[in-house]
């Protein structure tokens, strides 16, 4: 979606390139710093995108003279979609704990689940059983 600058009105021009900044940094980030075990392409690409997001808003706020201004709306959904993203991971965080603690209470004392359990030979200082 392109929207020429006389169209637009100075406050939704700033609300853009705040909108553009923070997309490209949240990109950088999440490129730089790897969170949610993502994969080496996947960061290539978010830096990338971040990059050019963080470019453009620096063209637009100190070189840009007017004319028509190029509004992809991924810089809208973008963090929606990183907040989405964290909640969605902790909550598979949290279950994937939640399951090795369970594993953990129900073998007890260290024993292994599934392993055969080891006969205790008798105590010499206990009497014997009738």
């Amino acid at each position: 979606m392109q929207l020429a600058l006389s169209e637009m009105s100075d406050g939704a021009f700033v609300t853009y390139l705040i909108a553009l900044t923070i997309s490209g940094v949240l990109l950088l980030v999440m490129a730089i710093g790897g969170f949610f075990n993502e994969t080496r392409g996947t960061r290539i690409i978010s830096g990338v995108v971040g990059v050019v997001f963080l470019g453009y808003a620096v063209y637009l706020a100190f070189i840009f003279t007017g004319g028509a201004v190029w509004m992809p709306l991924y810089v809208f959904i973008v963090p929606a979609l990183l907040i989405g993203n964290i909640i969605r991971r902790r909550r598979e965080r949290a279950l994937e704990d939640a399951r090795a603690n369970h594993a953990a209470e129900a073998t007890g004392w260290g024993m292994t689940p599934g392993a055969p359990a080891t006969p205790q030979p008798p105590r010499t200082d206990q009497p014997p059983t009738a």
